[in-house]
């Protein structure tokens, strides 16, 4: 298989395709992701996943790499876009807030296969509901630090699936890299998955 860059710095990203098989270097890029507070979600991922991939491409133009993957995601709750909490207490908000109730996560993914010069996107849904966490709760998680540099301030695939009550969609959306649509966006642009 070919190897793959990764614009990302997510070790969630790279467990995914890890997991998946799929060969891949990861490269963050450095971008801008500030948005207007009333952007829709689904825009607000897409527009963020292709800066991530432009910075790259534009900065490795004679790279020599066929495919370069980017993504990103957000939280959705009531009416508002969620991104990463920089301190303990807005993740401790947050944590308030999603308690017992349920928010949606959207991550866009864009796919740039080289030869083809050819750039496809797509965005997944996946809802989740929390239980009802009490301050016990909340202190026992940001004290793991598994809050830090994620969406909605929780980890799905880490100690936050003990706050999970229900989960509709995707866990690889939630988790930061739709792996079901990966797979559709490399073999469109035909990706060889046999080697």
């Amino acid at each position: 298989m070919e190897t793959i860059i990764l614009a990302s710095s997510s070790p969630r990203r790279q467990e995914l395709l890890r997991t998946a098989g799929i060969p891949f270097v990861a490269a963050p890029t450095d971008v801008d992701e500030t948005l207007p507070k009333e952007i829709e979600p689904h825009v607000a991922v897409l527009t963020l996943a292709n800066k991530k991939i432009d910075a790259f491409i534009s900065a490795n133009q004679r790279g020599g790499c066929n495919w370069v993957l980017a993504a990103d995601t957000l939280v959705r709750f009531n009416g508002n876009n969620i991104g990463k909490p920089k301190t303990r207490e807005e993740a401790d908000l947050l944590l308030q807030q999603l308690s017992g109730k349920q928010h949606t996560v959207y991550t866009a993914m864009v796919l740039y296969n080289k030869p083809l010069k050819r750039k496809i996107e797509s965005v997944d849904v996946s809802s989740i509901k929390m239980v009802t966490l009490s301050n016990k709760d909340r202190e026992w998680y940001l004290d793991t630090g598994e809050w830090q540099d994620v969406a909605g301030g929780y980890r799905l695939q880490g100690k936050a699936q003990y706050f999970i009550e229900e989960l509709i969609g995707a866990p690889s959306t939630v988790i930061g890299l739709p792996l079901h649509k990966l797979y559709k966006m490399l073999a469109k642009l035909n990706y060889n998955f046999q080697d």
